[in-house]
């Protein structure tokens, strides 16, 4: 959940703390796909699930 300052608005260090998690994101599916052969194949399926496209690599 977003910090908020006393005009409503984001703090710097909310929008800051979202950008890092959502590199720290984008880096996680970059290497899970990169090692997608070692999955399970339950783990396969709930990240296919997901909506994620495992058929290609990033």
């Amino acid at each position: 959940m977003a910090e908020r300052s006393r005009t409503g608005r984001r703090t710097e260090d909310a929008r800051r703390r979202e950008a890092y998690e959502a590199v720290r994101l984008g880096t996680w599916i970059s290497n899970t796909r990169s090692r997608r052969a070692k999955l399970t194949d339950q783990q396969h399926e709930q990240l296919t699930a997901l909506g994620i496209d495992w058929a290609t690599a990033t």
